[in-house]
């Protein structure tokens, strides 16, 4: 855990609410002094309105403890879409398509920390 509170960003991954035991590590490295970004991972296997429950819930258990603003979405490592095409016969083709990590929130929530013009 020294590690976790010296370092410059500390990032708590978890893919759904927090259970008991990852609120307890969050507490206990907030009450230490560290400030991590918590990952709401998998955001690409939920749709919106289950991602917007999940971040609701999370938020109103780390509401005394952190900014909403250090919990982010991402997709790590995101599952392949499907994509429908036509052959030359006209035939329906499926082919599974790679996408890529979508972690955009997690970079600006990580170059804010880092950017000593946004500390106030």
């Amino acid at each position: 855990m020294t590690a976790a509170i010296e370092a410059d960003v500390c990032i708590f991954v978890a893919d759904q609410d927090l259970r008991d035991y990852e609120f307890a590590v969050i507490k206990a490295l907030v009450e230490r002094g560290a400030a991590p970004i918590i990952v709401l991972n998998k955001a690409d296997q939920r749709d919106a309105g289950a991602r917007g429950e999940t971040r609701a819930a999370v938020e109103r258990r780390l509401e005394t403890l952190l900014p909403p603003g250090d919990i982010v979405d991402a997709a790590a490592d995101p599952l392949p879409a499907t994509r429908i095409s036509s052959d030359a016969e006209g035939q329906s083709v499926e082919e599974q398509v790679s996408r890529p990590a979508d972690i955009d929130q997690l970079l600006a929530c990580i170059t804010a920390r880092l950017d000593p013009s946004s500390r106030a």
